[in-house]
């Protein structure tokens, strides 16, 4: 089973398993192919380890006096035209069970698969417009990774700690802090305190 992912240019995902051979023979007998395609996300499988060692990154745990009061797993998020397939397609790979989930404060819905340490969600526009966060990205962009969300405890103490130091976010309604792609490498983060 995946243990491990990693987003990188958009459109595509690498999710390292333990047992290798046998999700790739799954792949092959399912797909005729060794990726994974989802509307428009190329899903991509690596070992987690290689001649003995690990590839992939240790489980990140959030110390108690995190600065930005991080806590629990992440979950990669897509922009999806299609999110409820996309999700029932990735658990269907998997044979993990997907969820659905509310995510009002981004005007979205959103459905997904839970790993041991990390989430992979697809986002929808609530509307079916492109006039909200995820259809603009939708209408924009295209399908692909929209961000990497992160529960915190406390949504003021983490807007007060951004500023403090001259991060650069945008407030998305009252539940969500968009880190800007120039503060965040390259990369769109939202820190949550709606689970």
């Amino acid at each position: 089973m995946p243990s491990d992912l990693s987003a990188e240019q958009l459109g595509h995902l690498t999710m390292f398993t333990d047992d290798y051979d046998a999700v790739l023979a799954q792949l092959r007998a399912t797909q005729g192919d060794d990726v994974l395609r989802i509307n428009g996300l190329s899903v991509h499988f690596a070992p987690v380890t290689v001649g003995g060692g690990a590839i992939a990154r240790e489980r990140a745990y959030w110390p108690d006096d995190h600065p930005l009061g991080i806590t629990g797993d992440p979950t990669i998020k897509f922009a999806s035209p299609d999110p409820k397939q996309a999700a029932a397609d990735l658990a269907a790979q998997t044979g993990r069970p997907d969820y659905d989930a509310d995510r009002g404060h981004l005007n979205a819905v959103g459905y997904g698969v839970r790993f041991g340490d990390h989430a992979v969600e697809f986002l929808g526009s609530a509307s079916g417009g492109d006039h909200d966060l995820v259809g603009g990205f939708l209408a924009g962009p295209g399908p692909g990774v929209f961000s990497t969300t992160y529960l915190i405890r406390d949504f003021g103490a983490a807007r007060a700690a951004l500023a403090a130091q001259d991060i650069r976010f945008t407030q998305w309604g009252r539940h969500s802090l968009l880190l800007r792609p120039e503060s965040a490498p390259g990369a769109r983060i939202e820190l949550t305190d709606a689970s």
